[in-house]
């Protein structure tokens, strides 16, 4: 077998060239050393030993190949790129010129070119040049030397590319495009979910507000304070004829300014609540006292809530949990604020909420009620609350309403 080169490493391990490609002499056993690398299978003309123990080797049309046992071997040819990832950036050349009457002192001009710019040319007699840290892109290095009477070689020049990151290749940034336009895509059909939503919402709350005006101003309660003023009049009692129309008078006017501004102070909703009761009081000949509380916490003026949201809850005290009572009747209703919260109680001392007939539903009341989901729906869970209590001496109906202040200012500010 032909042999063209042959050098041992510092490990003692004997590499040599034949036909066949790289070879390692093993005592009795010739092991190929090519592993595959089509490199490494040609007739391999020089094999040069590095300090790092890597094999410089010179394989016949292949260029320049650098190799250490058990890695890739990087092969270079003339006119190829050399390709690093952006982590490999830190760049070392060495470069030799043949030329004996210059004794080692080989002038050399280089320069490190890209697109972007013309570098000047740099001179040196060393033979090893660093570029630390290149930015991603495309370079082109390239090298000359001089000979003693001035003549400059033609230039040799190797292409050096630097890969980005992936997230600053093209297709990460196009991905990354694409995401966010999903991603403000999906934010958009959401908020005009969301709109459409409240905008059902709203609505749906006009629709209530009305339905519970008619609730209110229903033609049996009209009929009735029509009918107890005619009485009035037919009995001569001119006086309580007049302060009974007049009261009725407020109350119907209290109710269309609400119902048409779509919010009620709480000063406003008193009186009205205030008339409504005078009017049942006078109609059920005084059966009932009533009282209307409100804690001086609160700014009764400038605190505004949802019209006919607390008289559904009063008309039903009146007409279920003052029924049959023929004296010594009481409503209570106290306005207080408590932990943010403004707190309405609704209290009676009737037949209680498990007496026969008390449970009985009013059209008000279920509206109401629809209108108190709705409006939870556009606040967090559990802010607003109906409980239905026994009041601490068991007798009558306890209600309580708790509606957070922040959300009904912004409620009836719509």
């Amino acid at each position: 077998m032909r042999y063209y080169a042959i050098r041992q490493d510092q490990s003692g391990r004997i590499w040599a060239s034949t036909r066949q490609g790289l070879v390692e002499w093993a005592g009795d056993a010739i092991l190929p050393a090519h592993q595959g690398y089509r490199a490494l299978q040609q007739r391999i003309n020089d094999i040069e030993l590095l300090p790092d123990t890597s094999l410089a080797l010179c394989p016949r049309g292949h260029g320049v190949v650098f190799w250490k046992p058990g890695r890739v071997p990087l092969e270079i040819n003339t006119g190829q790129a050399l390709s690093l990832p952006h982590d490999s950036a830190n760049v070392a050349l060495e470069f030799v010129c043949l030329h004996f009457r210059s004794n080692s002192q080989i002038p050399f001009a280089f320069r490190l070119r890209n697109s972007a710019d013309e570098a000047p040319w740099t001179y040196t007699t060393d033979r090893r040049v660093n570029f630390p840290n290149l930015s991603p892109g495309d370079y082109r290095f390239e090298v000359k030397a001089q000979t003693e009477s001035g003549v400059w070689s033609p230039v040799t020049a190797l292409d050096i590319t630097i890969r980005p990151p992936w997230w600053a290749t093209w297709w990460a940034r196009a991905g990354a495009a694409l995401l966010l336009a999903l991603l403000a895509y999906a934010a958009y059909r959401y908020r005009i979910r969301q709109i459409n939503q409240e905008n059902r919402l709203r609505e749906e709350m006009q629709r209530l507000e009305r339905a519970a005006l008619q609730a209110q101003m229903n033609p049996h309660f009209i009929f009735n304070c029509l009918n107890s003023i005619q009485h009035f009049i037919l009995e001569n009692e001119s006086d309580a004829a007049v302060l009974y129309l007049a009261k009725f008078a407020r109350l119907v006017r209290g109710t269309l300014d609400a119902s048409v501004a779509g919010a009620v102070s709480l000063e406003d909703e008193v009186k009205m609540l205030g008339n409504y009761l005078a009017l049942e009081q006078l109609r059920f000949k005084k059966v009932f006292d009533y009282r209307i509380t409100v804690a001086e916490t609160l700014d009764a003026a400038n605190t505004e809530l949802p019209p006919l949201i607390i008289q559904p809850f009063v008309e039903n005290a009146v007409l279920h949990g003052m029924k049959n009572l023929e004296k010594d009747g009481r409503i209570g209703v106290t306005f207080r604020r408590e932990a943010g919260f403004l707190c309405i109680e609704v209290q009676d001392n009737g037949l209680g909420m498990h007496a026969a007939g008390a449970q009985k539903r009013s059209l008000g009341r279920s509206i109401t009620q629809r209108r108190l989901e709705l409006l939870q729906q556009q606040n967090e869970r559990g802010a607003i609350s109906v409980q239905y209590l026994s009041p601490e001496d068991g007798v009558g109906t306890l209600v309580s309403i708790r509606l957070p202040f922040e959300k009904i200012q912004k409620y009836t500010s719509k």
